[in-house]
């Protein structure tokens, strides 16, 4: 299984501040001006605050790629610097074997518990199988037929390109991820 940690990295970084702080409505910050990253105190520790911090040291990565200068000229939709990161955060927890070793090691099918196996959040999950590579596309097709959501992640994280939700009216708030 792919190891990294974000700590690790952090600590390895050291032109980089992080800090800990109660922030509203945020997950965490990147200040690049400051080169500081803050995490909110108000998500619970482990494996939520590591994505967090995953998360924020992909946004100090993607300083000065193209989408981020072009977002800040306003050529490009900032929120594709957020889809950006969130790509890069999620490649580089989780490799495609690794979802396959998962579902094989737990026989579930449960996105949740999926990623609680894998050490990731659902989110971080949801963003591997929709950020995809396109020579990945018939191996995440796969995947994206197996993993099922037992809540609103599919609706918020996993509906992209490649996966759409599908809901059974007689199975209350469940959806399968399929190929669109």
């Amino acid at each position: 299984m792919t190891e990294y940690n974000p700590w690790s990295d952090a600590r390895n970084r050291h032109d980089i501040i992080v800090g800990v702080t109660p922030l509203i409505d945020e997950q965490g910050w990147w200040l690049p001006a400051d080169r500081v990253i803050l995490i909110s105190e108000l998500q619970p520790a482990g494996v939520v605050r590591s994505a967090a911090l995953a998360h924020q040291l992909a946004h100090v990565d993607l300083e000065g790629s193209f989408v981020v200068e072009s977002a800040r000229e306003g050529v490009a939709n900032p929120s594709d610097i957020e889809a950006a990161a969130r790509r890069l955060t999620s490649r580089r927890f989780l490799s495609l074997a690794d979802i396959y070793d998962g579902i094989a090691d737990t026989a579930t099918l449960d996105g949740h518990e999926l990623a609680a196996h894998l050490g990731v959040t659902p989110v971080v999950l949801a963003d591997r199988i929709r950020y995809a590579d396109d020579d990945e596309g018939a191996a995440i097709a796969d995947v994206a037929r197996l993993v099922e959501w037992t809540d609103t992640v599919v609706e918020r994280w996993a509906c992209g390109q490649h996966l759409r939700p599908l809901s059974d009216p007689h199975v209350k708030a469940r959806s399968m991820l399929m190929v669109a």
